[in-house]
């Protein structure tokens, strides 16, 4: 079968970012006017790879409409890095005009900062919000009836457990999925000798070669006149990129931020003490702690060759360093203690806003139909997004190596066996996100590291019994 999207372009566009700088409320497919009998909805999109071109999703649009000539589509394309927050200020707005009983006038408005302030029908999101916070609150259509056990097996179970709510209701479809990794100066790693410590042929560390690596590369740069030979950077500044480096710490020692159980947080265990004992025991030995540096500034001092290894990686950056650097960039899996890493990555999924519109509720229902099932459409949504399928078939069709010969993306697919679970979809996550570089720069700072993680552990905790009802689950296990 034909895609549009296929082939060596679509690895190479998918990859980029969003350049064409593409205003959050641009509104595409209004160019006809629609007909009396057609049921109009909206779709906001967050968009990943060439999901930032109207042009292409436009397409997808077309192709549907086709199908179903008794919907139009309109859909706006939205800021990369807070596509979600002007969702959820949209849903909020639509609700408190639900609640003063204004949703008539609200529909009937036509300018278009009216438009601009109306909630969307469909969304292309993060499951975290789809599921865990909208869906919580009672502002998504529920999508039960699209998951039977036969779509159910097609997916990879972490994708489907991203699209679940605790109480069991289905709120989201994923689509795609991107990796987290990261990836070091092999040129470096050589002339160091501590290439023994990497086993090259499935990019894993071997026992204690992270940090042997680090103290012999930073004893490497020290004889070389770099008094500082700093290795690798801890990003402090803000939110940018610190989920990679949430992978890193939970992979140390084999220990999750969350339990297996998702019942509570365990910030204050050995695992993930010892992680941050042993960053800081290496302070002045490779590893800074930098409270001015996001993912984006350390990605850049790594492709410049002012860091040796970034904690902040993927298959499109992989691809995006590419001619841009003069060392060979090598990814690689986060260390771990049983050799056996554990990867996740950000997640593209649908979800249906209620309205209380019944014949668009079923209409946005339809077109998140249409995107599952349709092994075309469904397709090309995930080669667009330039990341990897959220399921392994489709109508019966594998779907491996979707990209063909690309190394990279080959390369990456491999990864994605390791892919194992989609921890930002627990309940108070996003107050996890935002606490997380506050708390990287208390221990830089030199505070007790186990005050710090059970201080945060705690609170959040608490909020969890508090606000969820969710308690501990205790199952002695041996160590």
């Amino acid at each position: 079968m034909h895609h549009r999207f296929c082939g060596k372009y679509v690895a190479m566009a998918a990859a980029a970012s969003c350049l064409m700088g593409t205003a959050p409320f641009t509104v595409y497919g209004k160019e006809t006017e629609a007909k009396k009998d057609q049921v109009n909805i909206s779709w906001w999109i967050c968009p990943a790879g060439d999901w930032c071109d109207g042009t292409k999703v436009q397409e997808l649009v077309d192709d549907f409409e086709k199908e179903h000539p008794d919907i139009a589509v309109s859909f706006r394309i939205l800021d990369e890095d807070s596509g979600e927050h002007e969702i959820a200020e949209a849903l909020g707005a639509a609700k408190a005009a639900d609640d003063q009983d204004q949703k008539a006038a609200r529909d009937s408005a036509d300018d278009q900062n009216a438009e601009d302030t109306q909630a969307p029908d469909v969304v292309l999101g993060a499951p975290e919000y789809l599921v865990t916070e909208w869906g919580n609150d009672g502002l998504m259509v529920e999508l039960d009836d699209l998951w039977d056990e036969d779509i159910i097996s097609e997916f990879r179970p972490e994708m489907t457990d991203a699209a679940i709510s605790r109480e069991g209701i289905w709120y989201a479809v994923p689509l795609y999925r991107d990796l987290y990794t990261m990836a070091v100066n092999y040129d470096m790693f050589e002339e160091a000798g501590v290439l023994q410590y990497m086993n090259e042929e499935v990019h894993t560390w071997k026992d204690s070669g992270f940090i042997d690596s680090v103290l012999r590369i930073h004893d490497t740069q020290v004889q070389k006149g770099d008094e500082k030979g700093v290795v690798g950077k801890v990003y402090c500044k803000d939110q940018n990129g610190q989920r990679a480096f949430m992978c890193f710490v939970e992979n140390f020692f084999k220990t999750g931020l969350i339990d297996d159980y998702r019942s509570t947080y365990q910030l204050g265990k050995g695992g993930i003490r010892n992680t941050f004992i042993t960053l800081r025991k290496l302070f002045g030995k490779g590893i800074e702690f930098d409270p001015d540096m996001d993912g984006d500034a350390e990605n850049e001092a790594f492709i410049n060759g002012d860091l040796f290894m970034t904690f902040n990686w993927s298959a499109s950056k992989q691809r995006k360093a590419e001619g841009q650097t003069n060392f060979r960039v090598f990814p690689m899996m986060y260390p771990n203690s049983k050799n056996v890493p554990t990867l996740t990555g950000p997640i593209g999924a649908l979800g249906a806003v209620k309205s209380g519109d019944k014949e668009k509720e079923e209409a946005a229902v339809s077109f998140i139909r249409y995107m599952m099932t349709d092994e075309e459409a469904y397709t090309d949504a995930v080669l667009m997004s330039g990341c990897f399928p959220a399921r392994r078939r489709i109508g019966g069709h594998e779907l491996n190596n979707m990209y063909g010969s690309d190394e990279v993306m080959r390369l990456y697919e491999v990864f994605n066996d390791y892919y194992e679970e989609y921890a930002p979809t627990m309940e108070l996550y996003s107050e996890l996100d935002a606490a997380w570089p506050g708390m990287l720069r208390q221990i830089a700072q030199g505070e007790k590291i186990k005050d710090v993680l059970n201080d945060l552990n705690e609170k959040l905790n608490g909020e969890l019994l508090d606000k969820y009802d969710i308690h501990p689950i205790q199952i002695d296990e041996e160590e």
